[in-house]
């Protein structure tokens, strides 16, 4: 059927679908029909959004990981999934690298740091099946090996058991890949398991520099790093954003693990009666309280005294201030006002609204429509009769969480989009000028290039540069509306 719509060649087919599966942005499944095997194709939708990221990946893995990490992801990202041995030949075959034993070996375990660190995820043949596919075979399975007929209250047992069973498959703690060895030992790979990048793991690694960079906001930097001690003694064991939250620390760990520096001690005001300096460890406790009593409630505390971070409320809290700054950036102030009578869900009168924003009504009702066009609030009808006349009924306007995420994302998406088809435009503006700078003899001589050849390159490198910024703080804004839940 492929081959029937496309039109093209059944090797080229067969090529382009092994290529697309190795990036695992198709998932296909075989069954038998009439003695015959037959093999269906599908997109894998997730995936296909989530290259959105990749750029955000490349960053991430740089800040944590180094030149080598950022190496090892290049390769993996080039190739959709690889095994330690094709990354060793694809380095050995490298001619910028150098050829050393010391170096392969600082490699290898950079590489085992990322799959340790669960950047890296071993691919299995389950990978390939969507997890509706899975289920759906699954409880056939289940259903044909039953030796007595099922009642539906059956079935709902087995599809929630299922759906258990494959929850906790995607929570485990066991790294799938990693070589059982001793703890004074050094860690290794399988070398028959293939890897690729593993996006649940990128996800939280997104969340933790966003709630960094949400502190430091709200607060100041030494505050973002109580939190990122907090964050690094306490998300060990974090598989996926879907953990409601973190692990509890003790203050005493936050102490030991903390690094100080001369001016963390006059970053917070004690009040006027405090004579001596304070301690780091005092400076570290007002932080947490200030931090706890703050309206997003960052962090959280125990019966035991012990901080903890509630990621479902911060995840909340996050996306309305998100939808707030987006509202007060392109439609603003005064609609923002608007938006915020609406947040706390809800469901008032224009009226009300007109009352409590001090507004007049022509102007309230102007900015209820521009939210309501962009999917940021409802109306709903309330009929006061049965017949539903227009003329007895009154109108409440609410807000919905979710749905006004959903239409922030799609019009994220359609920026992303534009970003790149602009570069793709600006790329083909320069493309003579893109083609003598990618000759050997350009590169060694600079010299061969004109004044205005080189004032056109820096142009391009700074319009390379704000694009690639503007679309790594959209990818972060989708993340967080979309994959921290």
């Amino acid at each position: 059927e492929l081959i029937q719509h496309t039109c093209q060649k059944p090797k080229l087919v067969k090529d382009s679908l092994f290529v697309l599966i190795q990036h695992n942005l198709v998932l296909y499944r075989s069954s038998i029909k009439l003695d015959r095997e037959e093999t269906f194709y599908e997109i894998n939708l997730k995936n296909v959004l989530n290259r959105v990221y990749l750029s955000h990946s490349l960053k991430l893995v740089k800040n944590h990981f180094g030149d080598l990490g950022l190496y090892v992801m290049d390769v993996i990202l080039l190739y959709g999934k690889c095994k330690w041995s094709d990354i060793k030949d694809y380095f050995e075959s490298d001619t910028d690298n150098i050829k050393d034993d010391k170096e392969l070996e600082n490699l290898k375990n950079t590489f085992v740091k990322m799959v340790e660190s669960r950047l890296l995820k071993a691919v299995q043949l389950s990978d390939m099946v969507s997890a509706a596919e899975k289920l759906v075979v699954a409880e056939e399975s289940r259903i044909r090996d039953s030796r007595v007929p099922l009642m539906s209250t059956d079935i709902k047992k087995i599809r929630q058991e299922l759906k258990n069973r494959q929850a906790n498959e995607n929570s485990s703690e066991v790294i799938v890949g990693i070589k059982r060895a001793r703890p004074q030992d050094k860690g290794d790979v399988e070398a028959d398991v293939f890897f690729a990048l593993n996006y649940a793991q990128l996800f939280v690694l997104i969340r933790q520099e966003v709630i960094l960079d949400l502190t430091a906001e709200m607060t100041n930097i030494h505050a973002a790093e109580v939190v990122k001690t907090i964050i690094e003694n306490s998300s060990k064991q974090i598989v996926s954003c879907s953990t409601p939250n973190s692990e509890t620390v003790a203050l005493y760990t936050i102490t030991q693990n903390f690094t100080t520096n001369p001016e963390f001690g006059d970053s917070i005001s004690f009040g006027p009666n405090s004579a001596e300096k304070p301690k780091g460890a005092s400076t570290i406790s007002h932080y947490v309280d200030m931090l706890q009593n703050y309206q997003f409630g960052i962090l959280n505390k125990n019966d035991k005294g012990h901080v903890y971070i509630n990621y479902t409320k911060l995840n909340h809290h996050l996306k309305i201030k998100l939808l707030e700054k987006f509202v007060k950036n392109q439609f603003g102030s005064n609609t923002l006002r608007v938006f915020r009578c609406l947040t706390n869900g809800l469901k008032i009168e224009e009226k009300q609204i007109i009352k409590e924003c001090l507004m007049q009504a022509k102007d309230c009702r102007q900015h209820l429509e521009i939210l309501s066009i962009n999917g940021l609030i409802q109306l709903q009808e309330v009929p006061r009769t049965a017949d539903r006349s227009a003329s007895r009924c009154f109108y409440l306007w609410g807000f919905n969480l979710e749905s006004s995420c959903r239409s922030l994302s799609q019009m994220i998406y359609k920026s992303l989009a534009s970003f790149e088809q602009l570069r793709k435009v600006e790329k083909s503006k320069r493309h003579l000028l893109l083609n003598k700078l990618e000759r050997k003899d350009v590169q060694n001589d600079d010299n061969l290039l004109t004044e205005f050849d080189k004032q056109q390159r820096a142009l391009w490198i700074k319009i390379q540069d704000r694009l690639d910024w503007a679309q790594l703080k959209l990818s972060t804004l989708l993340a967080a509306l979309e994959n921290f839940d």
